[in-house]
């Protein structure tokens, strides 16, 4: 499972990855994203660490919708930097990757405070066969 502290770098900038899985938000993983525009907050693609492939499509569904704004994500490359505490992905650093970018857009005239949750499932490289569902929750304050 991925930290908290992994779960700022996915979302905060915008270019970084997550790769296998997301715990619980925490209070002070707030992200602060400006008014009447789409931000991309985050990147998904799981990858197999020796060969930096990723592992199937994920299936992404909005388990939450937020009330004051629209998710959306999108099948796309970026260039994959490690996220995790496991060295063994660092070999994928700086590689360029296969993803779902995640996309959020506030109402417009939005200001204020708005959640939402998606639903991931990935496939398993490093954990052995079998499919890997999480819960990604996001609190976004639109400034």
């Amino acid at each position: 499972m991925l930290t908290v502290a992994h779960w700022r770098k996915v979302l905060l900038p915008a270019a970084l990855l997550a790769v296998t899985a997301v715990p619980a938000q925490a209070a002070e993983d707030v992200l602060t994203l400006p008014a009447n525009r789409e931000t991309q907050i985050g990147f998904i693609a799981p990858i197999a660490a020796t060969t930096c492939e990723v592992a199937g499509k994920p299936k992404i569904h909005i388990a939450k919708a937020p009330a004051h704004g629209k998710v959306r994500t999108q099948w796309t490359t970026a260039k994959y930097r490690n996220p995790s505490s496991n060295p063994a992905y660092n070999l994928c650093n700086g590689k360029t990757v296969h993803g779902t970018a995640i996309f959020y857009r506030p109402d417009n005239g939005f200001r204020g405070t708005d959640t939402f949750s998606l639903g991931v499932t990935t496939q398993r490289y490093v954990d052995g066969p079998g499919n890997q569902t999480f819960l990604i929750p996001a609190t976004i304050h639109v400034k």
